[in-house]
């Protein structure tokens, strides 16, 4: 009286009613090391050629090439592992304040220390500039913020604060306020 649970068709095609039970995997015939695993409670994989490609949990999920975690989402944000690359005809990255009002920067980090460039939130104290939404370019450690065009350093500012330009320096556009340092 409940009706079919299981119908195989002519063609060899399965179709079920209700759920189907995994105990632990299940693979692609004659190729013993792709298959998709349930190995423990809440988790799952997808498995090629005995590489994982996809796998999650309850609390984060993993995108991996050739056996090695390239994307991961945890509780504390999105983790990748080699470059990130946006390709489209008009490609830009997006980072938003979630309030509106909050500070938004991207941070590069290794050894020699971070440096930052972003917007500053509404109170200006997120980079310290003390001006709402002022825009930064900031760099920590005593190492020097160099401008290159060209194939060339432009400007250089040191640690003391001391700037170094390389070529000329024109202040003022309109006749008469013309300030033309050459050296």
């Amino acid at each position: 009286g409940v009706g079919d649970r299981l119908v195989i068709n002519s063609a060899g095609n399965a179709t079920f009613a209700g759920s189907i039970t995994i105990p632990d995997y299940i693979y692609h015939a004659g190729d013993g090391d792709t298959y998709i695993g349930f190995p423990a409670a809440n988790e799952f994989k997808l498995v090629a050629g005995g590489n994982n490609i996809i796998a999650g949990d309850v609390n984060s999920a993993y995108l991996y090439y050739q056996g090695g975690v390239k994307l991961a989402t945890t509780n504390t944000g999105i983790s990748v592992t080699g470059s990130v690359k946006v390709i489209d005809s008009f490609s830009y990255v997006n980072l938003e304040s979630s309030t509106g009002t909050n500070q938004v920067q991207v941070k590069v980090l290794n050894t020699g220390g971070s440096a930052f460039f972003g917007r500053d939130n509404s109170a200006g104290s997120w980079f310290g500039t003390g001006e709402a939404y002022a825009t930064t370019l900031r760099s920590d450690g005593a190492y020097p913020m160099i401008f290159r065009v060209n194939g060339g350093n432009r400007l250089t500012i040191d640690s003391s604060g001391n700037s170094t330009f390389s070529g000329n320096v024109t202040v003022g556009t309109s006749a008469g306020a013309n300030i033309n340092l050459i050296r």
